[in-house]
């Protein structure tokens, strides 16, 4: 009788440990937006906002992959997942179809509320990255990589 108790500790044995540690999630960005900060402003005919690309042409973004550069577009929708690590800034239904910002956990409390911009058209800038290789979308670190265009 001895061999059942064996292969019962050998299976217990197997088990994985949970993890010791969890990381938690971040705060959603609407509870850290900043309240005193507003997005800037620029004329529809700035040369700065001739100089962007539309933020359908993923070709052109994909292009810009490890470069600063600046895209425009209106927003269609903002989504965070459940953890709240990132605030994505998506220009299509679906978000596939176009360029996308993406505002990391660390930087919600230098803006205002991002989900603000639904139906703004906006000028984006900064650097270019391919989110698996395949879909361009542009790290937004600072409020001034956010104009709402007028």
């Amino acid at each position: 009788m001895l061999f059942p108790a064996l292969v019962l500790s050998v299976a217990a044995a197997q088990v994985p440990e949970p993890p010791l540690t969890l990381s938690k999630a971040a705060p959603a960005q609407e509870t850290v937006a900043s309240k005193t900060s507003h997005f800037a402003t620029i004329s529809g005919k700035s040369p700065e906002l001739k100089k962007a690309i539309d933020s359908k042409d993923l070709a052109a973004g994909l292009k810009l992959t490890g470069k600063i550069g600046a895209f425009t577009g209106t927003v269609s929708s903002t989504y965070s997942p459940r953890n709240h690590a990132a605030v994505y800034i998506d220009f299509s239904e679906p978000w596939k179809n176009s360029i996308s910002g993406q505002v990391l956990a660390v930087n919600f409390s230098k803006f205002p509320i991002l989900s603000e911009l639904k139906g703004k058209r906006v000028l984006i800038s900064g650097k270019f990255n391919a989110y698996r290789g395949t879909h361009p979308e542009v790290e937004i670190k600072s409020l001034k990589d956010i104009k709402i265009v007028k």
